[in-house]
Order: C-alpha cells, then structure tokens, then sequence
C-alpha cells in the first residue's frame, strides 16, 4: 500500500488567510463553491455526527462538531496531535446477527490447490484509481467509509482527510491523526487473488478487484505488514474480534470474482465464520463496538434475506402515488430517494427484498434521522 504525503493543514490555512486579504474576498466566494460541490465530504461529515451522536447517549448530532472544508459545523473540538492508542472490546447488549450468507457462499467456493506462484508482479493490478466515479481513489474512498473520528477535510481538495481517527481491526489498535499512517490492506491480497485465479484475467478485471470496497480495510502498517501477502490458511488477525468480518470479507470477496481456496483456507474460514453472532465481534468502522459485518455489494451468488437489525420506531410510512418500489426499482430510481446515491442504491440492491421502507436502515449510513428523512418524502416505499 502507497502513503501519499499530506501537505500540514496550518499551512493550508495560513496560505488562504493571505490570499483572502490580498483578493479582497474573492476567494471567499471561490472557497463557498468548492465548499457546495463537495457532496462527498459533507455526506461523510453527516455520517460521523450521526454515529456518534447515536453512540453517546443523550447527544443529538447537532451537538457534535466537524470542520468540513475549513468551515465549523457544530461545537468542534480543536484536533489533538496524532497519537496511537489500543482499545479493549466494549461490551454490548447483542451480538452480530450470523453471517449465514458467507457461509452459503463459502459452500460454493471451488477447493484447488494453489499452485507455486509465477509470473506474479504488484503492477500487473492497478490500484488506487477511481473506479466508482466518485472524484476521489478508493484508498481515499476507503479512508473516508470507514473514519469514525470528526475527520477534518482538505480545504481544497474534498478527498483529502487531514486528521481522523481509524480502527484497524487486525490489531485493536484505534489511530487518531494523520491517515498518510495507515496502510489500506486488500484483505485477499492480490498476490493471493494471483495464485487464485486472477492470473488468467484481463487487466481491467485486475483494476476492478484491486480497488473492490468490498476488500479493502484501514488497518495500521505494522498489522498489514505482518500478514503480507498470505491468506486466511497462513494468518490470521492477532484480534480474534476482528475473525468473522475479515472471514465474511474474505469469502464475498472470493465468491464474486469466482476465486478459489486451499483446503487449509476453507477449514479456517469455517472456523472464523462459526465466531459471527458471539458477542465482542466488530465491524468495519465501528471501533470495537460489535456490529454486523459490512453489507456486500452485488455477487454472483443469489442475496440472502438478512434479518433487521433491532432498532427504535420508525416514523409511519405515507409512501406517495408513483412511489418508487425499493424491492424492484432499477439503480437509476434508487438513486432518486433522499440521501441514497449511487453506492447505497447498488447496496440496495444486494439487500433485497426489504420488508418496509423502515428496513432501509439496513443501508449503510442511513440513521434513525435519514430514515426520518427518508420516510417524510414519501418516495420510498413496499406496496
């Protein structure tokens, strides 16, 4: 993985303070439309203060601060300087549902031995494109999904997050500073995918699998460096907390490319899946509260129906005429809901069926107030 250098965000600072006073205000206006197209940074902004808020009790997202852009959003808390810490499993009140998908999908995994590895080389995957169209590269996408501290964005570019905070699951380690400290790990490394079945793929199918969201994970150097390019046979995350997402990931990942295992990968991953729905497991993002491992996006395999997860009252739906079904809509509908654009309405569709529009907070990032949101429109809706 590439650590992109960040230029220090004071200087950046300082640099606009000077030009304003020479331009006489006119980059303010400059500054306010950069500020308006970056859709990016304020959907993540919006998901960090809902998270949180949601997590501390008694707090509203409104009382929560982040600095988007430059600009101060709430009551922000000056960022501290950077610093490592690790943190112990936080107990809850229910575990991640099990993930009986994986294990459906793990069944349909063809069993090859892999053979020694040849003609392998890094360049042969083009990593870190945009892919998804979204503006930004998918470690920045990556960076952006998965910061559950109040992110401070690049005045300038909005795909740039200067100071975070980030948990890296291999090793519970929680990292608060600069994300140019982190690796962003293929958790099926591509040298893997090689010996997998990846070397007979054309190059564009090697781009696509090496920016996948599905198998990319923040995690700090010293973890990724230790698994390097091994599979699940091989290493494991020293945190067991951390086995069933990464098994969960693994098998998704392998099921949707048609990738192969080894005997002594299958048999752990089976031991790895038998540990989703016990208590202490966590997901990506969520520190070591333990949630339900991410949702995969589309795959060959036919999408299991997943239970809803526990959650207060919805608002009642008043779902309008010509309202657009979420079981059957196409992805250019979805998209068309409030706060669902391209990424969540594909995640959608993975998700399928839903059994009322209030089953949307299955979706990533859709709170009990976008749901809110989502059900006054009236747009949404299960006839």
């Amino acid at each position: 993985p590439e650590h992109p250098g960040r230029t220090s965000w004071r200087t950046r600072l300082t640099v606009v303070g000077l030009a304003s006073l020479l331009l006489g205000g006119c980059l303010d206006e400059a500054a306010s439309e950069e500020v308006a197209t970056a859709d990016v940074a304020e959907d993540l902004a919006e998901d960090v203060a809902e998270d949180v808020a949601e997590e501390v009790s008694g707090t509203s997202s409104a009382d929560v601060g982040v600095t988007i852009d430059g600009d101060a959003v709430g009551s922000s808390v000056a960022p501290s300087g950077p610093s490592t810490t690790t943190s112990s499993p936080a107990s809850t009140s229910s575990a991640p549902a099990p993930s009986t998908a994986a294990t459906s999908m793990l069944d349909l995994l063809a069993v090859v031995p892999e053979p020694s590895r040849s003609g392998y080389e890094r360049d042969l995957f083009p990593h870190w494109s945009d892919t998804n169209g979204s503006g930004c590269d998918a470690r920045q996408d990556t960076l952006a999904a998965q910061v559950i501290g109040l992110p401070q964005v690049d005045l300038f570019d909005r795909c740039v997050i200067i100071e975070g905070d980030w948990h890296s699951i291999y090793d519970g380690v929680t990292h608060s500073g600069s994300p140019s400290e982190l690796d962003v790990d293929h958790v099926v490394a591509l040298a893997e995918a090689w010996d997998s079945g990846a070397s007979t793929w054309s190059r564009e199918r090697r781009r696509a699998f090496a920016n996948d969201p599905r198998n990319l994970v923040a995690v700090t150097a010293s973890s990724n460096r230790s698994k390097g390019d091994r599979d699940l046979g091989e290493w494991r995350p020293a945190q067991r907390s951390a086995w069933c997402v990464t098994a969960t990931m693994t098998v998704e990942t392998k099921a949707a490319y048609g990738l192969s295992v080894d005997a002594a990968e299958r048999a752990a991953l089976a031991e790895m899946l038998a540990l989703c729905g016990q208590s202490g497991q966590v997901g990506i993002g969520r520190g070591a509260a333990a949630s339900a491992p991410p949702a995969a996006a589309p795959t060959p395999v036919a999408p299991t129906t997943v239970a809803p997860t526990t959650a207060a009252p919805a608002p009642a739906e008043q779902a309008s005429p010509g309202c657009i079904d979420i079981n059957s809509a196409g992805q250019a509908d979805l998209e068309r809901i409030i706060h669902i654009g391209p990424v969540r309405a594909t995640e959608m569709l993975s998700l399928r069926p839903f059994a009322s529009v209030a089953d949307m907070d299955r979706i990533s990032g859709i709170g009990s107030s976008r749901l809110a949101d989502i059900v006054a429109e009236g747009l949404a809706c299960v006839p």
